[in-house]
């Protein structure tokens, strides 16, 4: 369809006078601040789920009345590696395996008898009855996925309420 009178005409053209390109930036700006501190407050819950898992190892063992010198108490660490923890215990040798899992009978192989120690006394026999296990590490692993969800968004939300100035973090 054709202009009836050509003369009589509006042209338009688009400016950018409305800072759309700078508001832009501006909310992809604060998109990246907030997702900074979303990635902030995941590995603070990350660490804090970590430690209270390997916490947990810890007061599983003392209820369950297996510290005794306290080498494997001690020995339970969080060791975090940017998105992943292994958490349990650094000692070598198979007390940490037999506390959790137990072990079968043993008799002497090679000697005339076992010999050990309890609370300082020494003890000589011919047989050591089945220990069934006390299990630590299990119990830890049921309890860190029942508070995963919510120790990792407290601290998001840590975060982002500082993000906005709720609160201050020292």
């Amino acid at each position: 369809m054709a202009l009836k009178n050509p003369n009589v005409k509006i042209n338009l053209k688009l400016e950018d006078k409305t800072n759309v390109k700078t508001s832009l930036n501006s909310v992809n700006d604060a998109i990246a601040r907030v997702q900074q501190k979303i990635e902030s407050g995941s590995e603070e819950g990350f660490e804090e789920l970590s430690s209270l898992t390997a916490d947990y190892q810890k007061q599983t063992l003392q209820s369950n009345g297996n510290v005794s010198s306290g080498s494997l108490y001690n020995s339970i660490i969080a060791d975090i590696n940017g998105r992943t923890a292994i958490i349990g215990s650094t000692l070598d040798g198979f007390a940490p395996t037999v506390v959790e899992n137990g072990r079968g009978a043993i008799v002497p192989v090679r000697a005339k008898a076992l010999h050990y120690f309890i609370d300082g006394k020494e003890i000589f026999s011919q047989y050591s009855k089945p220990y069934k296990g006390n299990p630590y590490v299990a119990p830890s692993y049921t309890y860190a996925k029942s508070i995963a969800k919510e120790t990792v968004w407290n601290a998001i939300n840590k975060w982002i309420l500082f993000l906005i100035g709720l609160i201050t973090i020292k």
